[in-house]
């Protein structure tokens, strides 16, 4: 049987028109367009309405373009572009924030203070140098090795931050010798205290002389200051015409000499959990009690003592002499009736009584006879002023000198208790309150840092 090849062609029309196809004509769905996760690529798609089986895709890579930057506090802006090649995909954008970068601090510097009391950690951010995290803390301060009159010592400065960026820091600094003895010393062994300055060693340098002969200028307590050392001068008194000091040159009188002025020594009677009682280790100068009274308040030795000479032996610094009441009662003296007793004084510097020179306690022998305990020896200064200086074979005794304690003696107003160069406690000849060749041994009470 022969077909009909018209139809045949309407036969198979008919069968496209129930498909919804239309001899390749398709009736296609809304594009869809799907992002890659990380945005790199853009995927768009068309479904045939007809048959799902007939779809349109392509996939292209994107381009990304910053709109605004972001910074290290604030969010910026990017988009991606995908741009198609099929007529039927139409070019897609998307935007994406771009998170904020946070700070990245470069190395934190730190600076201390000139005083080194405070510390300033700083980091800078290296994205916006505007950005900045900064602190100022106080710092502790710990001596590790005190300073002396001999050495060197070392102190710490130490700062602690509450930020976590900033690590603990420490400074050491030195702490220069104190040559000047301008706070007290003690010793190693507790025995000794430097403290305070004073003229005692003859100069002997004949070049060093001619300098110091140029001065003019003294500092305010009479001394000189020559290439950081002090010095002064005194025109030579001499007790006796044979004595010499103690480089073995002979002291000529009215002859005009130079004195380094060196730290005091001070022998610790006592250590009260570091308030300590002292007394001079030497003889450090002379002077008469008094002209014609044995009364210490009004005596112009406490004058002397509590003005001239607290002024110049601790110009440099006193801070840590501590204000006595000084008990001058007869129970002080060689006698609780003693009627030349007088009231108690407030001193800085003063001089210790008759009963300390016998107090065991204080590493003095209990008795007013002779003993090493007592004995003192000048210095050059006191003998060039005219002190009584022991001459003496024995090294020990040699050049021992008189001195005075505070305490009058009862039995005449004229008379006041000394120590004489064998140690023994004295009030006879030679103690009268107008003598002039019996040396000063002064005390003081201190505390330490």
């Amino acid at each position: 049987m022969n077909k009909n090849p018209f139809l045949i062609m309407s036969a198979l029309m008919a069968i496209g028109l129930l498909s919804g196809c239309v001899q390749h004509t398709h009736n296609w769905g809304e594009t869809t367009y799907t992002w890659a996760n990380d945005n790199s690529t853009c995927t768009a798609e068309r479904v045939c309405k007809g048959d799902n089986n007939h779809k349109e895709t392509e996939t292209v890579s994107t381009t990304f373009q910053e709109i605004t930057a972001p910074t290290c506090e604030g969010d910026g802006k990017g988009r991606y572009s995908a741009d198609f090649s099929s007529e039927a995909f139409a070019d897609q954008t998307k935007d994406v924030v771009l998170s904020h970068l946070g700070h990245s601090y470069g190395a934190p510097t730190y600076t201390w203070s000139d005083d080194n009391k405070t510390c300033t950690a700083k980091r800078v951010c290296t994205r916006d140098e505007n950005h900045v995290e900064e602190e100022t803390v106080n710092s502790a301060y710990q001596v590790i090795t005190p300073a002396t009159v001999e050495a060197d010592g070392l102190a710490t400065y130490t700062a602690t931050f509450s930020n976590d960026a900033f690590v603990l820091q420490t400074k050491n600094i030195t702490l220069p010798k104190d040559v000047y003895a301008t706070k007290p010393h003690l010793s190693a062994d507790g025995e000794t205290v430097q403290y305070g300055l004073y003229p005692q060693t003859n100069v002997n340098d004949s070049s060093l002389v001619s300098e110091l002969n140029e001065l003019t200028d003294p500092e305010a307590n009479g001394w000189y200051l020559y290439n950081d050392e002090y010095y002064a001068k005194t025109v030579a008194k001499p007790h006796e015409n044979n004595y010499k000091f103690d480089n073995g040159t002979l002291i000529t009188k009215d002859e005009t000499y130079w004195f380094k002025c060196e730290p005091i020594v001070w022998k610790v009677l006592s250590n009260n959990e570091g308030e300590c009682y002292l007394v001079s280790l030497t003889l450090l100068d002379v002077h008469k009690y008094d002209d014609d009274k044995n009364s210490y308040d009004e005596s112009s030795i406490h004058s002397w003592l509590s003005n001239d000479f607290f002024s110049a032996a601790f110009a440099l610094g006193n801070d840590n002499i501590l204000e006595t009441t000084v008990d001058n009662s007869g129970s002080t003296t060689d006698s609780d009736d003693n009627p030349y007793s007088c009231n108690e004084t407030h001193d800085n510097v003063f001089m210790p009584s008759y009963k300390d020179y016998m107090n065991e306690s204080y590493g003095f022998a209990h008795t007013t006879a002779d003993s090493d305990s007592r004995c003192c020896k000048t210095t050059d200064w006191t003998r060039a002023r005219g002190a009584y200086a022991e001459q003496n074979t024995n090294p020990f005794y040699n050049n021992n000198g008189y001195y005075w304690t505070r305490s009058p003696y009862s039995g005449d107003s004229g008379f006041t208790w000394c120590v004489t160069h064998f140690g023994n406690i004295y009030s006879e000849e030679g103690s009268e309150v107008d003598s002039k060749e019996n040396s000063v041994r002064p005390a003081i009470n201190i505390f330490f840092d």
